[in-house]
């Protein structure tokens, strides 16, 4: 029951209005709650001395933790020993004087209130019409008292309501002040403490602007129920602390990284948590000591456990509950279990206290990672769609390759490509690495070059855009249509993606030179290679956001060792890498599309990935004719012409 401001049950309430309105408030910016508990430790009156860790009582029984906070005369102490009954000593000095005040202990997981608030601008004296309770939060999300801007020209009515979630046999639990930090009109922040009225012991410096109430849930109802779930919750609780039995507890996660989206399943799992808990065994019955024997091996009984809630998210945190593959050690019986299934139990009015968890006998799966970390996983309450729906179009792009597999009877806007020059030259060739194929067409680009207008060879359907958070890749492989004289160092465009502002991002080859142009920024590699107009080149660059680095590749096909050693290892020679790290992130966005221009070059094998590619996998990607990772890629072209069928309707 309520008493003033003291609570002596679970599910008491009690509420603390405002005597007189807050005027000229903008914003709560904090608030801080001081509340304790009494029982038969925290009788009589303590005296306090400024520079002193030693407190005297009077009358008192003192019985303290060390830890246990103690409240007195509106300061907080930590609480060391208590060598007697009469006497206290802290952890560190009082820095002030108390002569016989009354005192409390902070409350605690064992003895505690939940709060609410609730408020009003009304100018009538009693705050007229309040809004419904909202949890007491210091965060600044909507809803929450912190995130409320006031409008100064009203007086402000706040109410808080506290209930008692836990006590403990003979406590009480007082109320005993709320100080609210406000930000009035002229910009002035204040802290500004409210006492009870009633709370004559609690001497604060402040003002007795609090009146203290019972709430109407604390009168006779014969069909409420809360006061007996309460209850009922707390004599589980306490039930679990006096007979329930020390295990170790070990939390599973699947590893995110091993999430298989065809099948709907994960097949690596990390043990992310380790805890002592208590559980409790029905009836106290284990199972028997004996052993049975299968195909599989030894085994032994299978049973049940209850895992109260409360003491599972005290110890693993909110929204956790115990799941399939957890595992757990009993030094009851120094056995090993694991969770087979996770069953609510159906209990006075539902309230869902605790689990029936049904073990099996452990197996040590080298699935599970016993040292891992992983982040938790999202609800898995949401569709297989929303939780899976990216990782299944990845896949789908993955195998059935659209960019790669789309039929067309146009020269262009196959997918891939928007527009081809009516000149440009498509040459058939049978580029090999060894036993690879790496390309059957090519683009001679010089067949461009004499374009009065200028235009493009090839417009890709991709726009040309970047955002801070995203990567690029490209890759190609080139071959010089002469030989170049080293006297004039005569740039190429490639790959342009650069709109009449220059801003965007183009790749040049010269023969000395390759440049990346970003946005007017030039980046220059020295390739150091003489072209020979009989080899085939390939290169890789990367625009890396997350890192600040543009890198270039180039790799040479040996024709002699395919020609001498058909049946080698199909590697590549590295003849150029160059690096250019801690730039800042590159953005651009236009309304051009990406395309190639008229050079001195023949080019096939045209890819740009929104990732980039690391070292070791350049020589995979540039031998791949079909591209294997083809959900990453933006634009993929094989310079192959496009079949061009004659449409013809049928006679009726």
């Amino acid at each position: 029951m309520v008493t003033d401001y003291i609570a002596t049950e679970v599910g008491d309430k009690i509420i603390a209005k405002l005597v007189d309105p807050y005027l000229k408030v903008e914003k709560v910016l904090g608030w801080n709650i001081k509340a304790g508990f009494s029982n038969e430790f925290t009788v009589g009156k303590l005296t306090f001395t400024n520079g002193s860790d030693t407190v005297t009582g009077i009358g008192t029984n003192l019985d303290l933790n060390n830890g246990d906070i103690v409240l007195a005369g509106g300061y907080e102490f930590v609480v060391d020993n208590t060598p007697d009954a009469e006497t206290l000593v802290l952890q560190t000095p009082s820095n002030v004087d108390l002569n016989n005040v009354t005192f409390y202990v902070k409350t605690n997981q064992w003895n505690y209130f939940s709060y609410e608030y609730r408020w009003s601008q009304n100018n009538k004296p009693d705050a007229g019409e309040l809004t419904q309770w909202h949890p007491l939060t210091s965060g600044t999300l909507v809803g929450e008292l912190l995130s409320i801007n006031f409008d100064p020209n009203l007086p402000l009515w706040l109410e808080i309501r506290a209930t008692v979630e836990d006590i403990q046999p003979l406590h009480e639990l007082s109320l005993l002040s709320i100080t609210y930090t406000i930000q009035y009109e002229d910009g002035t922040i204040e802290e500004c403490p409210q006492t009870c009225i009633d709370c004559e012991p609690f001497e604060l410096d402040g003002c007795a602007n609090i009146i203290v109430e019972c709430d109407a849930a604390n009168l006779y109802q014969p069909y409420a129920l809360q006061k007996p779930t309460h209850l009922y919750k707390s004599l589980s609780n306490l039930a679990n602390t006096i007979v329930g039995h020390n295990i170790t507890y070990y939390r599973v996660e699947p590893n995110v990284r091993s999430k298989d989206v065809i099948l709907k399943e994960y097949s690596l799992y990390d043990v992310i948590e380790k805890e002592s808990i208590k559980v409790m065994v029905p009836d106290n019955e284990f199972p028997t000591e004996q052993n049975t024997f299968d195909i599989f091996g030894m085994g032994f009984e299978d049973f049940e456990i209850h895992i109260v809630g409360e003491e599972f998210r005290k110890h693993f945190g909110e929204n956790k509950s115990p799941r399939s593959r957890d595992y757990l050690y009993f030094p009851f019986n120094n056995r090993m279990y694991e969770v087979n299934s996770v069953a609510l139990a159906d209990e006075f009015n539902r309230e869902l206290t605790y689990f029936k968890v049904m073990l099996k006998k452990y197996e040590n799966r080298t699935s599970t990672n016993k040292e891992g970390f992983e982040e938790d996983l999202t609800d898995l309450v949401k569709g297989v769609e929303e939780v899976f729906g990216e990782e299944i179009k990845e896949e789908f792009d993955k195998v059935t390759k659209p960019l790669q597999y789309q039929t067309t009877h146009h020269r262009a806007q196959d997918g891939v490509r928007k527009f081809v020059h009516k000149d440009l030259t498509l040459n058939d060739i049978n580029l090999k690495n060894r036993w690879t194929v790496i390309t059957r067409n090519y683009y001679d680009l010089s067949t461009v070059l004499s374009d009065e207008f200028q235009a493009p060879a090839v417009v890709y359907e991709a726009m040309s855009t970047l955002k801070a958070n995203e990567n690029r890749a490209f890759t190609f492989w080139f071959n010089p249509t002469k030989t170049f004289d080293l006297a004039k160092d005569t740039y190429y465009d490639i790959i342009d993606g650069t709109n009449i502002l220059d801003k965007g991002l183009i790749i040049q080859i010269s023969s000395m030179n390759i440049k990346v142009i970003i946005n007017q920024q030039e980046y220059i590699f020295d390739h150091s290679t003489i072209f020979s107009h009989t080899t085939w080149y390939g290169m890789v660059v990367n625009v890396s956001n997350t890192y600040g680095e543009v890198s270039t590749f180039m790799y040479k096909l040996d024709d002699q060792a395919n020609y001498t050693d058909p049946t080698g290892q199909n590697e590549l020679e590295l003849a150029h890498s160059g690096h250019l790290e801690s730039l800042s992130p590159h953005t651009w966005e236009t309304d051009v599309n990406w395309s190639l221009r008229g050079s001195e070059f023949n080019l096939t094998n045209i890819r740009m990935f929104d990732k980039t590619i690391e070292d070791e996998q350049h020589e995979n990607v540039l031998h791949q004719y079909v591209v294997r990772d083809s959900q990453h890629a933006i634009i993929i072209d094989n310079a192959i012409p496009s079949l061009q069928i004659q449409k013809v309707g049928t006679n009726k």
